[in-house]
């Protein structure tokens, strides 16, 4: 199974580094929290 998912896991992991250092965690934040963690919209 780890054979057949491989091809997609190099990559995404290679995306999501990129994201970690060149993209801000404010800017995608509130997309990752949940509406009980949300503080903003009480």
């Amino acid at each position: 199974m780890i054979n057949e998912m491989s091809p997609y896991l190099l990559p995404g992991f290679f995306i999501v580094s990129v994201l970690h250092s060149f993209v801000p965690a404010k800017f995608y934040s509130h997309l990752l929290m949940s509406d009980n963690d949300c503080c903003c919209h009480k």
